[in-house]
């Protein structure tokens, strides 16, 4: 079933997506087993969920996606006062 999951992924994006995927959901994984099975998060672990979730914001290029956004926001904000 998973496999199925990637191959589809891998026909609809690139590669590097279809990694980032795949990294997060081990990482996903990881923090459910140590959760599950009462062990503990250590420093370590701390710097590796910072890198992995880091990584994958500045891969998706979040910063950008959310400034558009609030711009966006601002603009239609901005129209409505002039309107009314």
């Amino acid at each position: 079933m998973c496999i199925n999951a990637v191959f589809q992924l891998t026909s609809e994006c690139t590669s590097l997506t279809v990694t980032l995927v795949i990294t997060v959901r081990k990482f996903l994984s990881l923090l459910i087993s140590i959760f599950y099975f009462g062990n503990a998060f250590t420093m370590l672990h701390w710097v590796g969920a910072v890198l992995v979730f880091g990584g994958s914001a500045v891969f998706a290029d979040l910063h950008n996606l959310l400034r558009r956004n609030t711009s966006s926001i601002e603009k239609k904000t901005r129209h409505k006062h002039k309107t009314h």
